[in-house]
This record gives C-alpha cells, sequence and structure tokens, in this order.
C-alpha cells in the first residue's frame, strides 16, 4: 500500500441525476472482457480458465467467477484506487460490473457505497457514505457473459451488467490511496445468512462443484450447483484472475473481520472490476483543506 501523501474530502453541490451525463472515466481497476464475441447471441466473453481450480475434494473442483455482495446475504467488498499526484477527482458516479446469476434483468433495490481514507481493516475512516435508490441507480447490459472456459454462446446465466451510482453530492479526493466499499440490495434469490452456511474462516464466492472434465465437456452443467444472489466480476486477463497486487476484501454480517479475497486454497488474491467517474482538477502539491 502506497504512503497516502495527502488528503481531502469534499461534498459540495448536488450530482445530477442522469446517468447520461457525460463524465470522464477517472479510474478503471481493471478488464473483464476476454473475448470481444462468441458469446450468447455473439456478446462479448469474460471466461476464465478451468485450470484455475480450487479443490473442495478428490473427486470435484470449485471455480470462482464471482465474489458475492449481496447485502441481503450480510455481504461487503472493498477495493483500493489511487488518485494521482497533483490531481484531484470530483467523484460524481461510481460503476460497479456485476452479475446476478439466472436474471436477464437485475432485480436491484438499493446500493450501498462507502470511501475510506485507507484499508477499512487498517484503520481507515469513512469519508462517503451514501445509499443509492430509484433514479440513482442506473443498470444497463455489458453485452458480455461471465463464464468457465469453453461456454461459448450457451453460457447464458451470468449477464454481466453495469450499475452506476449517482452520488448525491460530488466527493472531491485529493492525491492518495483510498478505499471503495460497497454491497447491492437485490430481490435475486440470495444464499443463508452467512452465520449458517459461511463459517467464520471462509469467503463467499460463486463457486460450482464439478469435474474439470465435465466443465469443459458440458458447460450447461456448471449451473447447476451455485450460491444465488449478486456477484461483483473478478478482474480478468486472458482467462487470469490474479496479478501482482491484488488485494480485494470481503467480509460478512457474521464475521465483522474484513478478510482479503482469496481462492478457497488461498494461494492467489483476487481485484474487482469498478469504475470511478467525474471531472478531474489539476493542483500543486499541497494539502486542501477539509470543506
Amino acid at each position: 500500500m502506497v504512503t497516502l501523501l495527502t488528503l481531502a474530502v469534499t461534498l459540495a453541490g448536488t450530482a445530477s441525476s442522469q446517468s447520461s451525463k457525460s463524465l470522464a472515466v477517472l479510474f478503471d481497476n481493471g478488464p473483464f472482457i476476454t473475448h470481444k464475441s462468441g458469446g450468447h447471441l455473439n456478446a462479448a466473453r469474460s471466461e476464465m480458465k478451468a485450470s484455475l481450480k480450487v479443490s473442495t475434494s478428490k473427486s470435484s473442483s470449485q471455480f470462482s467467477l464471482g465474489l458475492n455482495c449481496h447485502s441481503d446475504g450480510g455481504f461487503q467488498l472493498a477495493d483500493d484506487f489511487n488518485v494521482p499526484k497533483h490531481t484531484v477527482f470530483n467523484i460524481e458516479r461510481i460503476r460497479l460490473v456485476y452479475y446476478e446469476l439466472g436474471n436477464a434483468t437485475p432485480k436491484l433495490k438499493s446500493a450501498h457505497v462507502r470511501i475510506w481514507s485507507s484499508s477499512p481493516n487498517a484503520g481507515g475512516q469513512i469519508l462517503l457514505d451514501e445509499v443509492a435508490k430509484g433514479n440513482n441507480l442506473q443498470i444497463r447490459f455489458a453485452n458480455a457473459y461471465r463464464m468457465f472456459e469453453g461456454g461459448g454462446s450457451t453460457s447464458v446465466n451470468r449477464p454481466i451488467h453495469f450499475l452506476d451510482i449517482e452520488l448525491s453530492k460530488v466527493c472531491s479526493l485529493s492525491s492518495g490511496v483510498y478505499w471503495l466499499e460497497w454491497s447491492v440490495d437485490s430481490e435475486s434469490t440470495s444464499p443463508a445468512r452467512s452465520n449458517s452456511r459461511f463459517p467464520r474462516s471462509t469467503l463467499s464466492l460463486e463457486k460450482t462443484s464439478i469435474r474439470p472434465s465435465e466443465a469443459l465437456k458440458n458447460p450447461q452443467s456448471r449451473a447447476q450447483k451455485v450460491n444465488h444472489g449478486a456477484y461483483s466480476v473478478i478482474v480478468t486477463k486472458n482467462g487470469i484472475p490474479t496479478f501482482s497486487g491484488s488485494n480485494s476484501l470481503q467480509r460478512n454480517e457474521s464475521d465483522k473481520d474484513w478478510r482479503q479475497s482469496k481462492n478457497h486454497e488461498a494461494t492467489y488474491s483476487y481485484d474487482l472490476c469498478f469504475q470511478l467517474l467525474g471531472t478531474r482538477s489539476n493542483v500543486a502539491d499541497r494539502t486542501i483543506s477539509l470543506l
């Protein structure tokens, strides 16, 4: 983690509630499209290699395509972002990348976002805390499907959507490293509460228990045994979901401690897809007062 050079947050004015407003992408945490075509109706594909499995028994494996962010299941996610030196981000919109299993049309009710001054498990302070509903939520299909390697046009259970969260006030941040936290509330079927399904030592990954050979030969079998709910898409390049510096966090209601999001064997970590949109300003290297 980079040391925070200067820190400031300004909440001023009312942000536009119209998603059509043209805003620049200030920060993009990483890609998820692995193939520009070949999905259902020739949509883009977001594939993860079937070889990147995590063992649950000698006869089956679990594959992780996303992290649970469904607040009804008690889950929150967090990941870091950087504001460059001599720059101020004026954030008006937060864009999440997520899917609801089996739902072509998401049934979203609300989204909760926070911005922290540093990691929420390392003494960070909350700079922004907002629950968005109604007109402050805009959802659109990303024309892509999340799937396992080889799924192709038959994988239709994980249509990826962009969720645009319009902030009620512009959030201005000077140079430094911050953390974004989020969760969503959806009417889709959610996993049982974490105190009955997810022990203290585990995180909630979207998974399916099937043999690797079956996953490649029969794509439809991948949807048979899954956790339901809303899932944030993992940053993926060339089918690989982990990179140097991957450090996203997850927690659930029965385990108040934030934990680094790893596969079940704790051999690699994830980053999560999101964007920050708004305008930027160039400033001298100085601390900006809290207004």
